[in-house]
């Protein structure tokens, strides 16, 4: 019997294919979210440095203060060492976020203050001692809360709103 030989794919045809699909990916990617995976992200890093701030505070004994900012989807950073007078830090690690990838800062509850969802909150981590507040992030749907407990120095990412 005869069989006709298959003809498969050139080595050139095979790259050519997989730069189309790469180049597909490349664009594509950017607007998928994969589980909400963009949202987790955004949560921990704010979560990193709130805890990264309760740290600073007590180890360096000096003060800081983090402005929530809803409306321009922002988090602020201000290093004093008397808790009077407030700068820009000159510590990269506590550089402002703002926040991308479709990530809403909806409001933060700030005990003794309530819930701020426009303008701006401040929260002072001075040392040992901070209050308690919640912040609410939202993209497409999904809610995580970031919850800061002055007591215990413990900060968690919650699904949904707490």
């Amino acid at each position: 019997m005869y069989c006709k030989a298959t003809r498969g794919l050139t080595l050139i045809e095979l790259i050519i294919v997989m730069a189309v699909i790469g180049v597909a990916l490349v664009i594509v990617s950017p607007r998928l979210d994969f589980g909400g995976a963009r949202l987790d992200s955004e949560a921990r890093r704010l979560a990193m440095l709130i805890r990264h701030l309760d740290d600073s505070a007590n180890s360096k004994k000096i003060y800081y203060r983090i402005w929530f900012r809803p409306d321009n989807e922002r988090v602020d950073v201000e290093v004093s060492g008397d808790g009077l007078e407030y700068a820009a830090p000159q510590d990269t690690a506590f550089s402002a976020q703002t926040f991308r990838h479709g990530t809403d800062l909806e409001d933060v509850t700030i005990e003794g203050i309530g819930k701020v969802s426009r303008g701006e909150a401040a929260v002072v981590f001075s040392p040992g001692a901070s209050r308690a507040f919640n912040v609410h992030l939202n993209n497409s749907g999904k809610a995580l809360t970031i919850s800061y407990n002055p007591y215990s120095g413990r900060v968690k990412v919650l699904d949904g709103r707490v």
